[in-house]
């Protein structure tokens, strides 16, 4: 039966709902192993999916029931499993896991502990109710239309809530605010002298957010669906900077040509240039590591992220700019 969820229900932890009636592959076995292991347990009527772990318990990867019929009876487990593997963790919500089956359309997901080691699975069933045909398409969509409405119920608090968990976090923006006016104040005869610096000031700016946003949604992607674990950080953090060094270069580049074109001046023109690349860097860093603490500090990332992100790159990004600026003129 579904559970009628409220408000308080939708932030109970996924482990209390986690059914065991899971089949899992060991990733080194071939599919005829597998499936004549299959055979001699006694597996439940609602299985969707099968789990490739190692010998450890580890989730490796996700079999579904028609590629493991389908395939080679030579191949390995590991060669024919799915990945990368949506799972969600034992103290996330149900919230986020209404989340995950909404966006991704799965009907079962994966539930590891804080090593990644598969405890149970959590069922579509879970939240639909009469849902007896999960194959036919128009039965698919009702139940994740249902999924939708508990979510959006799970919402509905009242303005005084909402208020009391976003004030706080706008307070960093005032604060950064007041920050970047100490900054410009203490430059402001050098932006008399080169006029140019403060006229792209926004431009600059503007262009930190951007990307420190964009980064930020990724990384909140990878640590409320999935464990994060050091490495992943860095495997994330060195993506980012990567693609922020290109978003930076090539932004850089063209109000570079426009600085130069419009105002003749090519020293402030690779001032412009350098600021935009450092400040798109900052905000690629940032947009990974402050969604990560915040997270690890078990505060609402969604909330707390935008607010903390952008007046630290606003900061950092007027700070460099100006900075070096001063230093070269």
């Amino acid at each position: 039966m579904a559970l009628k969820l409220s408000s308080s229900l939708m932030n109970e932890k996924v482990k209390k709902f986690t059914t065991k009636e899971l089949a899992t592959l060991n990733h080194t076995h071939t599919v005829k192993q597998a499936i004549s292991l299959l055979r001699e347990k006694q597996l439940c009527e609602k299985i969707i999916y099968f789990y490739a772990v190692d010998d450890n318990g580890v989730l490796l990867g996700v079999v579904p029931v028609r590629k493991l019929l389908s395939c080679d009876e030579t191949e390995k487990v590991s060669d024919i499993m799915d990945t990368p593997i949506f799972s969600i963790r034992e103290n996330a919500t149900l919230l986020q896991a209404s989340e995950l089956f909404l966006e991704h359309r799965y009907m079962a997901l994966p539930v590891v502990d804080d090593n990644n080691k598969l405890t149970g699975v959590i069922d579509i069933n879970l939240f639909t109710d009469g849902i007896n045909a999960l194959s036919k398409k128009q039965e698919l969509e009702k139940a994740f239309q249902f999924i939708g409405v508990h979510i959006a119920a799970s919402r509905k608090v009242s303005a005084w809530i909402r208020f009391k968990d976003r004030f706080p976090w706008l307070i960093c923006n005032m604060l950064s605010g007041l920050l970047c006016a100490v900054i410009v104040s203490r430059y402001q005869l050098m932006l008399k002298e080169v006029i140019t610096l403060a006229i792209f000031m926004t431009a600059i700016l503007a262009l930190s957010e951007s990307v420190s946003i964009q980064s930020m949604t990724i990384t909140l992607q990878h640590i409320i669906h999935s464990k994060l674990s050091f490495s992943r950080l860095l495997r994330l953090l060195r993506r980012e900077l990567t693609t922020a060094l290109l978003l930076g270069a090539s932004s850089g580049l063209v109000l570079f040509f426009i600085s130069f074109v419009w105002k003749h001046n090519l020293v402030a023109s690779v001032l412009i240039f350098t600021g935009v690349l450092l400040g798109i860097c900052t905000a690629g860093i940032f947009g990974v590591i402050i969604p990560t603490v915040i997270y690890s500090l078990k505060a609402d990332p969604k909330v707390a992220t935008g607010p903390i992100v952008l007046a630290l790159v606003d900061v950092v990004t007027l700070f460099l700019y100006f900075g070096i600026a001063s230093h070269i003129l």
